[in-house]
C-alpha cells in the first residue's frame, strides 16, 4: 500500500517546457502512433491542489489543457495535436482509507499493478482491473476500466 504523503499543497506545480529531458518522457508515452503531442508545456503535479490550479492556469492562458496518469492513451486523447498542456498526475499515487467517506481512496497516478497490489495486500479485495499493470488508474477507470473479471464483476467505473 502507497501510504507516502503527497506533496504540500501549497507547493507550486512543476512546468516543464519543451527544452527539459522530462517533457520528452512524457509526451512520449503515446500507444497510438497516429498522434503526436506538441504541447507548450507539462505540469507535473503532486496534489489536488495543484490539479486544479494547473487546469486554471491552462483555461486562464486559453490553452487546451488533458490529463495524463501516466500511462499510454490507445484513443490519443493526449497526444491530439490541438493540446497546449498535458497535466501529468503520476506523481500521485496513494492509496488508503478515507474514513470520511468509508472507502478506499486510490489517487489517478497509481498504476494498476499498483492498485492490485495494495487492495489485495492491505485489504484482501480485487476490484476489475485491466489486465496490463503500467497503466495509470485515472485514464483506466475514467474509460470503463475493462478487464479480466468484468463478466463477474462490472467494469471498474461502476465502482467509481
Amino acid at each position: 500500500m502507497s501510504t507516502g504523503q503527497s506533496a504540500d499543497s501549497n507547493s507550486a506545480s512543476l512546468r516543464i517546457p519543451p527544452s527539459d529531458p522530462r517533457f520528452r518522457a512524457v509526451v512520449d508515452k503515446r500507444f497510438n502512433k497516429r498522434f503526436t503531442a506538441a504541447p507548450d508545456y507539462v505540469r507535473l503535479v503532486t496534489t489536488t491542489d495543484q490539479v486544479l490550479s494547473s487546469v486554471q492556469d491552462a483555461v486562464s492562458e486559453k490553452r487546451r489543457p488533458v490529463v495524463t496518469s501516466g500511462g499510454h492513451c490507445l484513443e490519443g486523447f493526449v497526444s491530439d495535436a490541438g493540446v497546449r498542456v498535458i497535466i501529468d498526475v503520476s506523481p500521485m499515487k496513494r492509496i488508503y482509507f478515507d474514513p470520511a467517506m468509508r472507502a478506499i481512496a486510490v489517487e489517478a497516478g497509481a498504476t494498476v499493478g499498483e492498485t492490485f497490489r495494495a487492495l489485495y495486500d492491505s485489504w484482501g479485495t480485487v476490484l476489475t482491473l485491466g489486465e496490463y499493470p503500467e497503466i495509470g488508474i485515472g485514464g483506466h477507470v475514467v474509460g470503463g476500466a475493462f478487464g479480466f473479471l468484468c463478466r463477474e464483476l462490472g467494469l471498474a467505473a461502476d465502482y467509481l
